[in-house]
């Protein structure tokens, strides 16, 4: 198993501290590299208000690389591979405004002023010749999965087996009232 030189940037990511947020990534893919695999990300949130209610419990998305390159088999937006919003990616349209009066409700019922969301990633490179690969091109993709978080991305609760971690990634957003 090797480690490949992973990373990412960050294409946009905006907090209104009254409760919505947009995070969005693109994976940065060394140009040297060609070889197909699996980028995998283990997704953990904290939520204390539960202002996110399709979150369960942890669980696994990949983005599936064909000769170093990102494929998507699905219509999936080129201006980032990855997002972690309550308002649908766009700060500018009711979805926003409709985020911060569900924030702004569920801190009052749980009686507190300030609140925040957590996203602990782990992401991990799968080459096709690992055995966990197999695994995950096995995966249903997340809307499929009830994993709504991962959208069309192929998703688990399961650890697919021995992953080789390349970086830690966060993201927090703190609200008040």
């Amino acid at each position: 198993m090797e480690n490949i030189k992973l990373s990412y940037k960050v294409i946009e990511s905006e907090i209104n501290d009254q409760g919505a947020y947009t995070h969005q990534i693109k994976w940065v893919i060394p140009i040297e590299f060609d070889k197909s695999g699996y980028i995998v990300q283990r997704v953990e949130i904290e939520d204390p208000c539960k202002l996110l209610p399709n979150y369960v419990k942890p669980y696994f998305e990949a983005w599936r690389i064909i000769d170093g390159k990102i494929y998507y088999d699905d219509n999936s937006p080129i201006e980032h591979d990855d997002s972690f919003s309550n308002c649908c990616d766009d700060m500018k349209t009711i979805f926003c405004e409709i985020a911060i009066e569900n924030t702004q409700r569920k801190m009052r019922e749980n009686e507190v002023n300030s609140t925040y969301v957590l996203y602990k990633c782990i992401v991990y490179w799968v080459d096709d010749a690992d055995d966990c690969a197999s695994k995950i091109h096995e995966w249903k993709k997340g809307n499929e999965n009830n994993i709504t978080m991962a959208g069309n991305l192929k998703a688990s609760y399961e650890k697919p087996g021995e992953l080789v971690k390349c970086f830690d990634r966060v993201f927090r957003a703190e609200f008040k009232l």
